[in-house]
């Protein structure tokens, strides 16, 4: 599942894997499979877990406790933090999951952290319509 939310959105934003592996020969090949099986499902995994946290502080602590929140500016804030945050955390998990490669990724950390950035701001739409309605102030909120 991971490898198809990830791998063409990335090989769409970079070079494609055949390409890479046609320049990087052996290194490209261990970086690749890093990417596929250790990479994507943890960042995943961050992404859900985050987005999901942040749309619980929104819908369920700030409207809950302070009702001035439940404005699209209010939502649009949060939606940017929580894309900023996860788009950190993608970046510096994935560095770290990658220990060291030896040859240069940087552009695939980049790529990769927009691109769950991106997934994480739809979700957190997505989960506006499942949260809202047991909100106890932000029925409304964002729309």
């Amino acid at each position: 599942m991971w490898k198809t939310l990830y791998d063409s959105f990335l090989q769409s934003m970079t070079v494609s894997w055949a390409a890479y592996l046609q320049m990087n020969h052996s290194p490209g090949k261990i970086v690749r499979d890093n990417f596929q099986h250790k990479v994507y499902p943890e960042i995943g995994l961050y992404m859900l877990i985050l987005t999901l946290i942040f749309s619980w502080i929104y819908y369920y602590y700030l409207n809950g406790r302070f009702g001035r929140y439940y404005s699209l500016k209010s939502w649009l804030v949060l939606l940017g933090i929580c894309s900023l945050v996860v788009w950190v955390v993608t970046y510096f998990r994935a560095r770290a999951l990658l220990q060291s490669p030896i040859i240069d990724v940087s552009s695939h950390l980049l790529w990769i952290g927009i691109i769950n950035a991106v997934y994480s701001a739809i979700l957190f739409f997505l989960l506006a319509f499942l949260f809202k309605w047991r909100s106890p102030m932000g029925k409304k909120a964002p729309f």
